[in-house]
């Protein structure tokens, strides 16, 4: 349980992240995204999560979850869950989901089994996949981003579990000429961001810091110049510090020619050795530190 509830929060982290940099910006800031679960619990949970991760992070996306009867989950609460209970849809009050997701104040929609079909906005941008899906279901669903809007020209599917493969035979049933671009790893950001951390070059002062200004609504560029410039003075500094120590540990580059004459390809080996040298010792020099 508790592996499944870090693999729902990682998730989360790479929808919200996805969201917030690739569909938010479309149709002038007002492009919305679903996300699909595998089951009303699943909704449930996902719910409280989203809602916890925007809240902790401060951020102005507003979320729906949609499904249908009750649900049970003692690992979310004690008593029975609905789509218009106050702890999940809290500012619903009343209104139809779909009414309500037309409007400013919501930007996601979790569903589960809900609205996989016959659910038509047009502002609808991204779609993120958790469940599995195949044949007229994963048509159906999503196409639910088909639907026109005079300035959609672009959007996104982030599926976590299903195969390319197999979505695109699904539509082939149906479309012939159906194709699938290059798709992308989810958990590439966050290898991304392991190397960097590993790297040393910044802590989490460092990174409070620039989120500070990120935050900002009315924030200037220079601020965030400002809030980046310890950083950047470290990178220098160890930077310089290692280009010293390669010109104390090697040739300079005027007496390449002494050594290996006119043979360019062995004059570029050694710059090559420079260069992957110089990168050993920057690795070093962040160690020390």
């Amino acid at each position: 349980m508790k592996a499944a509830a870090k693999n729902c929060k990682k998730k989360v982290q790479v929808v919200v992240a996805h969201f917030r940099e690739f569909v938010a910006p479309l149709l002038s800031g007002k492009a919305k995204a679903m996300v699909v679960v595998g089951s009303r619990q699943e909704a449930v949970r996902w719910q409280f999560a989203i809602n916890k991760y925007i809240k902790d992070h401060g951020y102005a996306i507003g979320t729906l979850v949609a499904f249908s009867g009750e649900v049970n989950d003692k690992e979310s609460g004690p008593d029975g869950f609905t789509e218009t209970s106050q702890t999940l849809n809290p500012r619903l009050r009343g209104r139809d989901i779909r009414e309500a997701f037309k409007g400013d104040e919501y930007h996601t929609l979790l569903v589960a089994n809900k609205f996989q079909t016959g659910f038509d906005q047009p502002l609808l941008c991204g779609m993120y996949v958790d469940k599995r899906m195949a044949g007229i279901q994963a048509v159906q669903t999503l196409s639910r981003l088909n639907r026109a809007h005079p300035d959609k020209d672009t959007t996104y599917v982030l599926d976590f579990v299903n195969d390319p493969a197999d979505v695109l035979k699904a539509f082939k049933t149906y479309h012939t000429t159906a194709e699938l671009s290059a798709t992308t790893d989810p958990h590439l950001v966050f290898d991304l961001r392991a190397k960097l951390d590993a790297a040393g070059h910044y802590d989490d002062f460092d990174v409070d810091r620039v989120v500070t200004v990120e935050m900002k609504p009315d924030a200037k560029q220079s601020e965030l110049v400002a809030a980046l410039e310890p950083v950047q003075d470290r990178l220098m500094k160890r930077y310089k510090a290692a280009q010293a120590a390669i010109r104390v540990a090697l040739p300079r580059p005027s007496k390449l020619n002494d050594l290996f004459g006119n043979d360019t390809s062995k004059q570029d080996l050694l710059r090559y050795v420079n260069g992957t040298l110089l990168g050993k010792v920057a690795e070093s020099a962040t160690l020390q530190q």
